[in-house]
């Protein structure tokens, strides 16, 4: 049997304490022993920890006098009596399962030394706002060479390992855990893994975490230790002893720096002094979005503020951040940093508080007003583009707009820049450098297996099409005599060829692939990313001829391009607008003649492909089939690249949740309609647990009406009459899990009360316009539900007409929104109504029919599911359709 011991190092923190030492008691594993550490403490932390361990003798105190927080761990490493060890801060706390789940994935693993557990930040007003699950396991020294990414409180690691590599380093006044697991691991030790959030941490101001100087001083120890032999260790791995290798520090440095930089920002310093601490070496391969999100997080925890003051609280900070950034572009020759990286930080706090309702109704109507209608040709196309790319790479990327407005985006962009049109890509490299992110590790990786492809022979000649800035090419031309880069845009060869400078077999030209012919004929020809732009089948069909002319008998073609979701609706891939992916596209190619299809490697996100040209006079293609070999995906993804992926691809069908009330316990005649506060949460935690993914009704519509894609696990949750609670207590629930919602409003009714129930006895309040609108700016959507909520198939035409019709102007003319949804009062419906529902020009109807909606259903008669009062966690499982509900992991306001 495993038993634990939870060591709790205790310094004045009487205001925290009691909920860690609550949160031990609270386990559901009950072979514990906790030792709490009294680091001479000279306020009522000692007198807290005494009434605990009256109550329990397994807590232990040992009091030491005061010689900081790494002796008092060791004091009670040296003191620990089980064979496991849990290091807990005494101002953070574990939820109940921690050690259950923990402890049993050890027991099914005896080779495991460790095991660790997600964790998240916690902030002064109660809510989660980062959260890491984690997805590595066994060896783990190369992600602790280079960062610490998880809480202390999230390891369980065996005593005995701890004692062999020593404990905690008493010199390094931060960053202390981080060194301790780089050693842990380095010395061999597999981890496990729970994937599951059961490690809160609470921000705190003023904690040594927080020192901006002394994070960065004792960061650089441990950063550079990682990548040096470790005089410490008697024991280490064989592959461990020098280290890693270093090719990469640099770059690890700056983000620490960044990271360390944020921290006095958010105290309201100026951090530009930090970049004495840094040797100047020039920074290559930096990423705008990463450096933001270094900064941005950084000062947000420093700052210590509550979730809803963030948009308040950044403003102030971004002069000092710009003059930061503009120090260190000229400290690490980054040219361009500053400007980049500065649009993001803002954005960056929105996502945390889950506010892109307002930005996405702006950026829409900006489109309409300025794009869609006919004043926009009077706009210079790359006066257009600046605007289209920044909103569709920069704001999506960083907000997940919806998808509404990223479809609009789309159809502008196809509008003013058709597929041919060359200065597409011309403005696109004169605006940015690597607009693609080719530096990623993403993208590096691509770069390395399209290399191992080729064939081993020696190459003559080779042709690359669409080369962009050379990323690639810098890597192939050793490989070959003699290489010919060619891409569509100037600009871009000019950065290629000024990368490829000290490669001389390299010749440069510029083709556009759609419009012109290809020149010569070549033993490999290499194609990246671009055939997707051929916009049609078969226009493909004719590139791909023109290219398989241009190979040389048994020459060779490469080909690397993205899994795009219209090609397998029901596997991973890009959420693009394109008519097909790297599967059509080796698909078209498969079917040449003159072409046989060698090899393909598959992952979820691309594919990289191997073609062979026929010999003269054999132009049948070979029937054998391809070797295929397929892997998982092989690194980790920019959130850039992450919002683009529908990770279990698309679905035919999908559930919509109907709600009515969410309000505490009531006895009333409306119970069966009212869903506790408590078992929405429950029901929200299940959702987000099992991976669905809020949509909207605009999603939808564009669904139903045009085929757009949508996620696997898509969940449409609805509201209808509008009660007041809504706002109260539903609305922070579905912020906190990250889901949206859609409400039908009674309009005639706003701000009083549920009149048409008036025969039960039981009156409530509905949301007031000030409430409604308060709720639109937060992202909430809305739609009708007539004027007073009668049952429309009891009333004469013109009545059924004019609650419709007078029910939708009214909410348009008081939120100033186009209404093209609305819900049937009661779910009572037939032919008639929802023939006149679509002569009052609504799109979409909902019923209270049971079902998921498949593009089978007539948009004006969608079902529903109904959630009520008497749904137990079996039953709502079994009612959105994910069979048997798993045991609930308890989410931070279980532990309050």
């Amino acid at each position: 049997m495993i038993k634990v011991t939870i060591i709790v190092a205790m310094y004045n923190i009487a205001e925290t304490l009691e909920k860690t030492l609550q949160s031990i008691s609270e386990q559901t594993y009950q072979h514990w022993e906790a030792l709490l550490i009294d680091d001479g403490s000279t306020d009522a932390t000692l007198e807290i920890a005494q009434g605990f361990a009256q109550k329990d003798d397994r807590f232990r105190i040992i009091q030491v006098n005061h010689s900081g927080v790494s002796e008092a761990r060791n004091r009670g490493l040296a003191e620990a009596k089980y064979d496991w060890t849990l290091f807990l801060d005494g101002d953070d706390w574990i939820l109940p399962k921690h050690l259950e789940l923990m402890t049993a994935v050890l027991n099914n693993d005896p080779q495991l030394g460790a095991v660790y557990c997600g964790w998240c930040w916690y902030s002064p007003d109660d809510y989660y706002f980062f959260k890491d699950i984690g997805r590595d396991k066994g060896d783990l020294f190369p992600l602790h060479a280079v960062e610490c990414p998880f809480a202390i409180h999230a390891y369980l690691v065996k005593t005995e390992i701890l004692r062999e590599v020593g404990g905690f380093d008493p010199t390094l006044a931060t960053c202390e855990d981080w060194d301790l697991w780089q050693r842990v691991s380095r010395a061999g030790t597999l981890f496990g893994r729970v994937p599951q959030i059961l490690a809160p941490a609470r921000m705190r101001a003023g904690s040594a975490s927080m020192d901006g100087r002394r994070i960065l001083e004792d960061g650089l120890k441990v950063l550079e230790q990682g990548h040096k032999s470790d005089w410490r260790l008697a024991k280490q791995h064989p592959k461990y002893v020098a280290g890693l290798p270093d090719e990469d520090l640099t770059s690890k440095k700056y983000y620490l720096l960044c990271s360390a930089a944020g921290l006095l920002i958010g105290r309201g310093e100026d951090p530009s002094y930090l970049l004495e601490l840094l040797d100047e070496e020039r920074w290559l391969g930096w990423d705008p979005l990463a450096i933001a999100e270094c900064i941005t997080l950084a000062a947000l925890l420093s700052a210590s503020q509550p979730l809803k003051q963030w948009s308040e609280i950044w403003p102030p900070m971004i002069e000092k951040t710009l003059t930061f950034l503009r120090n260190l572009e000229k400290h690490s020759s980054a040219v361009g940093m500053a400007d980049r990286v500065i649009r993001y930080p803002a954005r960056i706090t929105r996502i945390y508080m889950g506010d892109t309702g307002g930005l996405n109704r702006v950026m829409a109507s900006f489109y309409k007003k300025t794009l869609l209608y006919p004043r926009a040709k009077s706009w210079g196309k790359r006066q257009a583009w600046i605007v289209i790319h920044y909103v569709k790479r920069h704001v999506e990327s960083t907000l997940k707009l919806n998808g509404s407005l990223y479809r609009l985006a789309h159809r502008v962009n196809r509008r003013l820049f058709p597929s041919e049109d060359t200065h597409f890509f011309e403005d696109l490299f004169d605006q940015e450098v690597d607009p693609w992110g080719y530096t990623s590790e993403y993208e590096q990786k691509k770069y390395e297996q399209t290399l191992e492809i080729i064939p081993d022979i020696e190459i003559d000649n080779a042709l690359e099409l669409a080369c962009a800035e050379g990323h690639f090419t810098v890597q192939l031309a050793p490989r070959v005599k003699n290489l010919l880069a060619t891409d569509v845009s100037e600009i871009a060869l000019k950065r290629c060829a000024e990368r490829c400078s000290e490669h001389q077999n390299i010749q440069y030209q510029r083709l556009d692939l759609v419009s012109e012919k290809i020149d010569g004929r070549y033993q490999l020809m290499i194609c990246s990313e671009v055939l997707y732009y051929a916009g049609s089948r078969k226009r493909l069909r004719k590139i791909a001829q023109k290219m398989a002319n241009s190979i040389l008998p048994d020459g060779y073609l490469v080909m690397v391009h993205g899994n795009v979701v219209i090609d397998d609706v029901h596997k991973t891939g890009f959420n693009w607008e394109h008519s097909f992916g790297a599967k059509g596209i080796g698909e078209t190619f498969s079917s040449l003649p003159n072409l046989t299809f060698l090899k393909e490697i598959q992952t979820p996100l691309y594919r990289v492909q191997l073609f062979q040209k026929a010999p003269e006079k054999s132009p049948v293609n070979g029937n054998t089939a391809p070797e295929i070999i397929q892997m998982a995906q092989p690194t980790e993804l920019d959130p850039f690249i992450s919002s683009q992926v529908l990770w279990h691809g698309c679905t035919d069908e999908f559930p919509t949740l109907l709600y009515h009330s969410v309000s505490p316990n009531a006895v009333g005649a409306l119970d069966e309609y009212r869903v506790t506060p408590e078992n929405f949460e429950a029901q929200l935690r299940y959702l987000r647990d099992e991976g669905f993914v809020s949509i909207t009704i605009d999603d939808c519509l564009s669904w139903l009406n045009e085929s757009t894609p949508i996620p696997a696990e898509a969940i449409l949750i609805t509201f209808d009459d509008g009660y007041s609670d809504f706002k109260e207590y539903a609305w922070p629930l579905l912020k906190k899990y990250g889901f949206s919602a859609h409400v039908f409003l009674v309009s005639d009714l706003i701000g009083k009360t549920n009149l048409w129930d008036r025969e039960f006895g039981e009156e409530i309040k509905l949301m007031d316009w000030e409430d409604i609108r308060e709720l639109q700016a937060e992202g909430v959507t809305f739609g009708a539900h007539t004027r007073t909520h009668p049952i429309l198939t009891n009333l004469p035409m013109r009545d059924a007409v004019k609650q419709l019709e007078d029910s939708r102007s009214l909410l348009e003319k008081n939120l100033d929104i186009s209404i093209k949804n609305m819900a049937y009062p009661y779910g009572e419906f037939n032919r008639r109504i929802m023939y006149l529902t679509g002569f009052c020009q609504y799109q979409l109807a909902f019923t209270s029919e049971p079902g998921r909606i498949n593009k089978h259903h007539a948009p004006l008669a969608l079902p529903r599911i109904e959630i009520g009062g008497a749904d137990t966690d079996i039953t709502f499982a079994a009612k959105v359709g994910k069979g048997p509900v798993k045991t609930p992991v308890p989410l931070l306001a279980d532990s309050q």
